[in-house]
């Protein structure tokens, strides 16, 4: 009796353990394997995928998410695994992508308890045909984008390329390119190109290639909650590392275009700052009593005046002469001083 009563114990125990951990079979947990730490990196794999290319990478076969872009980038980027040929199929098991994660995640600086997310049982990849000649005209897009774009190569990451055509392949059977696009094209974003395809010189077509083009630069973000109507310091923001093409058009990527001006409304810790949040301070409040400067050829007279109304650097304000009790309208030069034309 008393070993019934063991045995029951034992095995209510087992199934307790087995629900609080949550076993899944074969499929590979990634996360807590170093430690706790807050996460940064989640990575939610699919079951099914199709490639283009030899390599396989974690962008191909998972979605990755995580606090910095660039960091985001790189685990995108790492290679598990290559398929040789076109039409060919490749069964990825949990293993072999936890191990080729858990050996190349360290070497980008990310450690195994900052990444969430399991891998499935199997992965199923498979390379579709077209490859070479989308090879070639992936070549040719990011040819003309490093030769064209505003931005220094080493901040510029290409990814997305998707061709609309592969009938024919530039390079073979006589045939050239000659690569057409918006001369007010940012080269930022989602970019299309056209490549225009001649044959002994006569055109036989065109293909449309649209990529996107990843631009990383340090963006200001608040550094503290900010209220509005602050003259932003130095210590108010702080400089992150982040893609342009998924912010909007007008962030601040400069000191200079920041510290100084005064906040339009206010921000929460880590906020992204843009142009159109900012302004340039009041240099006259309503009811200063200010310098006004009247000049001439030859002469510069001034006289004290009241302000009827704030004004920034180079804005039109009136001002009301203490002498003459004339209202006149001037424009602000600089810390309570206006200047009014004679």
């Amino acid at each position: 009796m008393f070993k019934k009563i063991q045995l029951i114990c034992i095995t209510c125990c087992l199934i307790i353990l087995y629900l609080f951990f949550g076993m899944t079979g074969d499929s590979y947990a990634l996360s807590g394997q170093d430690g706790v730490s807050d996460l940064s990196v989640i990575i939610n794999f699919h079951t099914k995928c199709t490639v283009e290319g030899e390599e396989v990478t974690v962008a191909d076969i998972a979605s990755v998410t995580c606090d910095d872009s660039s960091i985001c980038e790189k685990v995108k980027s790492i290679c598990i695994a290559t398929l040789s040929a076109p039409g060919t199929t490749l069964r990825l098991s949990s293993d072999q992508v936890a191990d080729v994660l858990r050996k190349t995640l360290p070497a980008i600086g990310i450690s195994l308890s900052q990444v969430k997310g399991t891998v499935p049982v199997e992965i199923v990849v498979t390379r579709v045909k077209g490859t070479r000649a989308r090879k070639v005209y992936a070549k040719i897009y990011r040819e003309y984008v490093f030769k064209n774009m505003p931005w220094k190569k080493e901040d510029v990451n290409i990814s997305d390329i998707k061709v609309s055509s592969t009938n024919f392949i530039p390079g073979e059977n006589n045939i050239t390119v000659k690569v057409v696009a918006d001369s007010s094209l940012p080269f930022l974003g989602n970019t299309p190109l056209s490549v225009v395809l001649f044959r002994d010189g006569e055109r036989v077509g065109s293909v449309r290639v649209v990529g996107k083009v990843n631009v990383f630069k340090p963006i200001a973000k608040a550094a503290r909650n900010i209220k509005s109507r602050e003259i932003i310091s130095r210590d108010d923001i702080r400089f992150v590392r982040e893609n342009l093409a998924d912010l909007p058009h007008d962030v601040i990527v400069s000191p200079e275009e920041i510290i100084g001006k005064e906040t339009a409304h206010s921000f929460r810790v880590n906020e992204v700052i843009r142009k159109r949040d900012i302004a340039e301070p009041l240099l006259v409040q309503k009811g200063d009593i200010v310098t006004i400067l009247i000049s001439t050829p030859g002469l510069l007279i001034t006289s004290k005046g009241q302000a009827l109304e704030g004004g920034r650097l180079g804005q039109m304000m009136k001002v009301k002469n203490i002498a003459t009790k004339r209202v006149v309208l001037g424009m602000v030069k600089g810390q309570k001083t206006v200047q009014v034309a004679f």
